[in-house]
């Protein structure tokens, strides 16, 4: 997904069935017209959300105002078997990157969106590197803050980036995301540790 700005609007794609979903690479899903309705419906991997469903709950988690809705959130996906985490940070754009990547692995571990393996974390990473690294062309130079939202269940993890990029008041809103396939999980489980209480706020 590239940056995009705040002028933007929910829309489904047009009428049919999920039967796939796309891998970290950005594969399209597929559609199968549906035998009596226009309306359009996303058929869930089988034991789990399908990659849309995690990467939904990764953007609300970016996109929340404040930490009552990220609990209310936490806590909605919680029992739909979905982990989430969210994670603040603002600084200059080039010297963030690196802060924002080892943030979001802490925050995943720490919230049990993944377990302690090198495969999970690296998925992690390597989401959060590519999320942040579309808010490049807008945001270099300049000092971009906002929220990070993951989110992760089965074999999908998703990272998404909301922000604000530019100097003083002068500011672009951008939202980006990434998407990285592990190996499939039991719904609900996979997680290495289980989710710690946070103290104080989360800004380096």
């Amino acid at each position: 997904m590239d940056v995009m700005d705040e002028r933007h609007h929910e829309g489904g794609p047009a009428a049919g069935t999920a039967v796939g979903t796309g891998t970290g690479a950005g594969g399209p899903s597929a559609f199968r017209p549906e035998s009596g309705g226009g309306s359009s419906t996303f058929r869930p991997e089988p034991g789990g959300a399908s990659s849309l469903e995690v990467a939904r709950a990764a953007i609300r988690l970016a996109i929340s105002a404040d930490r009552e809705e990220e609990r209310v959130l936490k806590e909605e996906y919680r029992r739909r078997g979905i982990r989430t985490a969210a994670v603040d940070h603002g600084g200059e754009y080039v010297l963030s990157i690196r802060k924002l990547i080892e943030k979001a692995v802490v925050a995943a571990k720490r919230e049990g969106v993944v377990g302690e393996s090198h495969l999970e974390e690296g998925a992690v990473a390597g989401a959060a590197h590519e999320a942040v690294s579309k808010f490049g062309e807008k945001a270099l130079g300049l000092n971009i803050g906002g929220k990070m939202g993951l989110a992760s269940q089965g074999e999908h993890v998703v990272v998404a980036f909301f922000a604000n990029v530019g100097l003083l008041h002068l500011n672009e809103v951008g939202v980006s995301m990434a998407h990285r396939p592990v190996p499939r999980r039991p719904q609900g489980a996979g997680v290495g540790v289980p989710p710690k209480a946070e103290s104080g706020p989360r800004w380096e």
